[in-house]
């Protein structure tokens, strides 16, 4: 090969290489980003106790790490799921209300991923499962459209990374959740028995048992009376005050009753 050639060559090479250098430092400040969101979502995790704001940390993390037009979080309560954060970029209110509870309902029923199409577009939404350590479904991510493309299975790694963050986190706020509840419950036993120790006439002991009843049962409202005896011989339920959403109505309410315990 010749000096000039070779020079030929070499420039022809460089000059290749310039031209796909955009491209490769785009790639890399994406992946960058994508990093970086996953930092900041592990971050808000290890230190986050609320439900509510983790989620609210989740979506706007997974926005950004995932090139998403919106995404949505839904956390399991009770019988169904709710969403309960989400954060959109300006491209992301095409998605109704129906598309999104239906895409959390599939997605939570197969416990795995899914890829779904919308409004002609394939593949535009991806939905992922939030999983704990006994693949019990806690809630369900989606992420709703993306300003250039659709999702590919390559997104997926990302998708669950981010989810599996996720899972550790909700359940972790979960736990405290119950511990604070358990905590709440012991509580209010040993307010009651302070209460059975102290020398109160019996509808003021039968007050005290019906409100530390309805703090431990988380109810909005309850009633207790005492079985007495009747003229006729039968017993019959008897009470004079109902508590509701913490305060107490008068009344005088009696019904039959089988014995001479007590009636809750």
């Amino acid at each position: 090969m010749s000096t000039r050639s070779y020079r030929d060559a070499v420039a022809d090479s460089l000059e290749g290489l310039a031209e796909h250098r955009p491209a490769r430092r785009t790639r890399v400040d994406g992946q960058t980003n994508q990093v970086e969101a996953l930092r900041q979502l592990s971050q808000q995790v290890s230190r986050e106790l609320d439900t509510v704001q983790l989620a609210a940390a989740l979506s706007r993390n997974a926005l950004e790490a995932m090139h998403a037009c919106r995404v949505v979080v839904a956390l399991a309560q009770a019988e169904h799921l709710q969403v309960v954060g989400e954060h959109a970029t300006r491209s992301g209110d095409e998605f109704s209300q129906e598309f999104i509870e239906s895409l959390v309902a599939r997605v939570a029923s197969q416990r795995r991923h899914q890829f779904v199409d919308h409004a002609s577009r394939h593949q535009a939404v991806l939905g992922v499962p939030i999983l704990n350590h006994q693949s019990r479904v806690l809630g369900v991510i989606g992420f709703l459209g993306r300003p250039h493309g659709f999702y590919r299975q390559a997104d997926l790694p990302m998708a669950e990374s981010i989810a599996n963050i996720a899972a550790i986190g909700f359940d972790r706020a979960l736990l405290f959740d119950r511990m604070h509840e358990w905590t709440h419950s012991l509580e209010s036993l040993l307010a009651f028995n302070a209460a059975v120790n102290q020398r109160l006439s019996s509808d003021g002991l039968l007050q005290k048992l019906v409100q530390h009843a309805v703090q431990f049962l988380k109810s909005k409202a309850g009633m207790a009376g005492l079985a007495v005896p009747t003229t006729q011989g039968s017993n019959e339920m008897r009470s004079t005050s109902y508590f509701l959403e913490g305060d107490w109505i008068c009344l005088l309410y009696t019904s039959d009753a089988a014995d001479d315990s007590a009636l809750v």
